[in-house]
């Protein structure tokens, strides 16, 4: 299997959209804050100072390269009730969001390979000490592989971020 890291571009907008509106109707709903991101991604991630990467698998029998996956960090206000030492109060923080993996590449490791590269990404930024995340504890497998890439639960983060998803139980840096 032959993967490849494209950063985004407005045309694929709509892969962006397309997996992550999938994986989110089969376990959850898509909420009023995820309808808005998956629709302007560049204005509220990339033009603030986030990043989209997009995981392409290389289809041999069509000859071409198709999007199998993607994530994002999203720059983020911290709000002034967290009680943390993973940041400074006035540093913002960046929410690894909107991570899936098309059905068809599901199980392949695709997912952990995204993952890798864009916590590479956020270390070269100089934000991975910023990193939070917040899902629910029913994505077990996803919990599963952020703990095995080193995050770690935060209960705060949860307090203070997760309010924006009403699908969050689950919050780790």
């Amino acid at each position: 299997m032959e993967l490849t890291l494209c950063e985004f571009a407005d045309e694929l907008q709509p892969a962006f959209c397309s997996i992550t509106s999938e994986w989110l109707g089969e376990m959850f709903t898509v909420e009023p804050h995820d309808a808005e991101v998956l629709s302007k991604p560049r204005e509220l991630i990339v033009d603030k100072g986030g990043v989209v990467l997009f995981a392409k698998l290389r289809d041999p029998d069509a000859g071409i390269d198709r999007v199998v996956g993607t994530c994002a960090i999203m720059k983020t206000s911290k709000p002034p009730h967290i009680q943390s030492d993973h940041g400074e109060l006035e540093e913002p923080w960046y929410e690894l969001t909107k991570v899936g993996v098309t059905k068809e590449a599901r199980g392949k490791k695709v997912g952990e390979w995204l993952l890798v590269q864009m916590l590479r990404r956020a270390e070269e930024l100089g934000i991975a000490h910023r990193l939070f995340l917040v899902t629910h504890s029913k994505c077990a497998a996803a919990v599963h592989l952020y703990e095995k890439l080193g995050f770690e639960h935060d209960a705060e983060v949860l307090r203070g971020f997760g309010a924006r998803y009403s699908r969050a139980n689950v919050s780790m840096v």
